[in-house]
C-alpha cells in the first residue's frame, strides 16, 4: 500500500517529495513535502493504513477535506483540492512553519498572559468564522493548533467536524469516533451525536484554562471527568497562576460552564470580555509600576533612591559603631 511507502525521500505522484512526518490525527498523517516543480513547501495529508477496509473510513477522510477546502480564513489551515495516485487519496494543504500549541505549552509550562490572550482572540476569530459557515469543529485542542513564526494561530484537523447539510451516513460514522475527552463538553460526552456550536465554546474554555495555567482542569475516566465538570471540581486558574486576575478568571470559568445556557453564547463575547479584562489588568500594573502613591504621584525610582540611602546609612552606622567600641 502506498501509505506504507511514504517516508522521507519518497516521491508521491511525481509531484511531491516527502521531507518529514509532521503529525498524525484521527484519520490521517501529515507530512512536510516539497513541490518538485515550484520548490514550494506544502503539508501533505494522507489517510492512515486501513482506510480502504471500509467505505465509511474513506468517506470520512474525504468529507473532512471537503469541509476544509471551502474554508478560507487566516486562522485556519488552508486545504487545496484533493488528489489521487492510483486511487490513493491525498490532500495538499498550507504548510505552517512553526510548532503546535501543545508543544509550546509543554515547553513553557504555561503561556504568558499576553500570548494566551493573543491565541484566545485568534481562536475566537476562527470559531466565529466557522459558525458563519455552519461548521462545528468538535475537536479543539492544542495538538490541532499550530503557531507560525509571527505568532499567527492556525486551526486544523477537521476530521470529525460537522457541517450543515452533511449526509446522515457520514455523520453517523464520525459520531463513533467522538473527540478528545479532556476537552469535550459534558453534553457532548453524554450524546456524541449532538451538534451545538456551544460545545466548541466549552472546548475553547478548557483550552484557555490550559494555556493560562499550563494544567488541564480534568483528568481520569469518562465518569470522573463528567463528575468533575458538573461540580466544577477543579483548581481555580488563579491558584495555579497568580498573574490571572479575577476578571480574566471569570471569562475562563464562564466559557467552561457545564450548562450550555449559562456558557458564553457567542465567541465575540469571550473576545470582548477578555480584551477588557486584560486591558484593566495592564492599566493597574502600569499604575503600580509608575507610582508608589498614585494620589500624590511619587515616582517609584525615588523610592529606590530613598531605600538605597537608608541601607547605606545603616551600613555606615554599623561600621562606625564597630570602629569606636
Amino acid at each position: 500500500m502506498i501509505m506504507q511507502k511514504i517516508k522521507p525521500g519518497y516521491i508521491l505522484d511525481n509531484k511531491y517529495e516527502i521531507k518529514k512526518t509532521v503529525a498524525k490525527g484521527a484519520m490521517g498523517a501529515v507530512f512536510k513535502a516539497e513541490a518538485i516543480d515550484t520548490k514550494e513547501m506544502v503539508a501533505l495529508k494522507v489517510p492512515l493504513p486501513g482506510f480502504d477496509q471500509g467505505l465509511s473510513s474513506l468517506q470520512r477522510f474525504q468529507q473532512a477535506e471537503k469541509i476544509q477546502f471551502f474554508l478560507n480564513h487566516p486562522n485556519i489551515v488552508k486545504a487545496y483540492k484533493p488528489n489521487y495516485e492510483k486511487g490513493f487519496p491525498y490532500v495538499i494543504m498550507e504548510y505552517v512553519d512553526g510548532p503546535s500549541l501543545e508543544y509550546l505549552i509543554n515547553q513553557n509550562r504555561r503561556l504568558t498572559i499576553e500570548d494566551a490572550t493573543n491565541y484566545t482572540i485568534q481562536m475566537c476569530n476562527a470559531l466565529d468564522y466557522l459558525r458563519q459557515k455552519n461548521v462545528i469543529h468538535h475537536d479543539i485542542k492544542p495538538s490541532n493548533i499550530v503557531i507560525n513564526m509571527q505568532k499567527q494561530l492556525k486551526l486544523t484537523d477537521f476530521g470529525i467536524s460537522f457541517c450543515q447539510g452533511m449526509e446522515a451516513e457520514i455523520w453517523a460514522s464520525l459520531v463513533s469516533i467522538g473527540g478528545t475527552l479532556a476537552y469535550m463538553a459534558p453534553e457532548k460526552i453524554r450524546d456524541h451525536a449532538l451538534n451545538d456550536y456551544r460545545s466548541d465554546i466549552y472546548s475553547l474554555g478548557v483550552l484557555m484554562y490550559h494555556m493560562f495555567t499550563g494544567k488541564m482542569p480534568f483528568n481520569g475516566t469518562t465518569e470522573e471527568v463528567i463528575g468533575a465538570q458538573i461540580t466544577q471540581n477543579f483548581i481555580s486558574p488563579s491558584v495555579l497562576n497568580p498573574s490571572i486576575t479575577p476578571a480574566i478568571e471569570r471569562v475562563i470559568l464562564k466559557a467552561m460552564s457545564p450548562t450550555p445556557n449559562e456558557r458564553y453564547q457567542d465567541v465575540s463575547m469571550i473576545k470582548n470580555d477578555l480584551e477588557k479584562a486584560v486591558a484593566m489588568s495592564s492599566r493597574k500594573a502600569k499604575s503600580i509600576k509608575m507610582t508608589l502613591l498614585p494620589e500624590i504621584g511619587i515616582p517609584i525610582w525615588i523610592l529606590y533612591v530613598i531605600l538605597g540611602i537608608i541601607i547605606l546609612s545603616a551600613v555606615i552606622m554599623i561600621v562606625y559603631v564597630n570602629l569606636h567600641q
